[in-house]
């Protein structure tokens, strides 16, 4: 992963290149969740399978090596992250891309949708899509540990909790993980919270349901945070990549990571299949 920093907005964005020759046919953007990095994507850089896709990874405000927002004007909202996303975006010229979200960054693209014509596909998981009335009760399973996401200043107790809930039993990422979560500003957490209090942000249900993207969802068979019964009551059976949730043995909220053959197969034939 070759890293670049980008500024946009005044912002210095950290993104992350494939060693592979450019395939804008086959190329595919990588964006991370809530208080993680680009380094979660690793498994996908270093994959075969993936040989010959032009791959990037964008980390978003906050967190890796990304700048932190400072100020009182520059707050970590829901409309703040996608209107900096769509500028990065166009900026970089590579809207005409696949792009997969974990989790925050699945809604982010669910909001982008209208906005970004030429995205040929997304894949998405970890991210249930908001509903005007806003349940969130409906969307998440319950755990006193999932309000950790939204909480500013973390003991290294909660950062294990909360890399706990990303992974597997007893899973051999989780020291990776929590050196994730440490470097995130705390100030992001909180911020966000606020932003959703406050409804910043679209009825992404309808987004989905009403466009024509190529749209793939999956998850880790033993996910702990998304309540997947409310994907499925969300999203149109035909709005889905081979009409289905696509479900990944042995992962949790991070499958790409924990088994990383049967996310890149996964990708490399929806990339394939829908590219002209």
């Amino acid at each position: 992963m070759k890293e670049k920093i980008v500024v946009v907005n005044n912002h210095k964005i950290s993104t992350y290149y494939s060693d592979y020759n450019n395939n804008s046919s086959h190329r595919v953007v990588f964006l991370h969740g809530n208080s993680l990095s680009a380094k979660i994507f690793e498994n996908q850089f270093n994959s075969d399978i993936l040989g010959g896709f032009e791959l990037i990874a964008i980390e978003l405000p906050g967190h890796g090596n990304s700048s932190k927002f400072t100020g009182f004007d520059q707050k970590y909202s829901y409309s703040h992250l996608v209107e900096l996303l769509i500028t990065l975006i166009n900026q970089l010229d590579i809207a005409d891309s696949f792009f997969v979200g974990n989790s925050l960054s699945g809604n982010l693209l669910f909001e982008i949708l209208p906005d970004l014509k030429p995205i040929k596909g997304i894949m998405v998981n970890g991210a249930p899509p908001f509903n005007i009335p806003f349940n969130p009760q409906l969307m998440v399973l319950p755990s006193p540990d999932s309000m950790l996401f939204s909480k500013g200043p973390l003991t290294d107790g909660e950062i294990t909790a909360m890399a706990s809930l990303l992974l597997t039993e007893n899973s051999i990422y989780e020291p990776f993980i929590n050196s994730i979560i440490k470097n995130c500003d705390e100030n992001f957490r909180s911020d966000l919270l606020k932003s959703v209090i406050f409804g910043d942000f679209s009825n992404q249900v309808d987004k989905i349901n009403n466009t024509n993207i190529p749209l793939c969802i999956f998850n880790g068979e033993s996910e702990k945070i998304c309540n997947i019964q409310y994907i499925i009551d969300c999203v149109a059976p035909a709005r889905l990549y081979k009409n289905k949730i696509h479900h990944i043995k042995n992962s949790s909220h991070l499958p790409f990571l924990e088994n990383p053959k049967v996310f890149n197969e996964l990708l490399r034939d929806f990339v394939v299949t829908n590219s002209n």
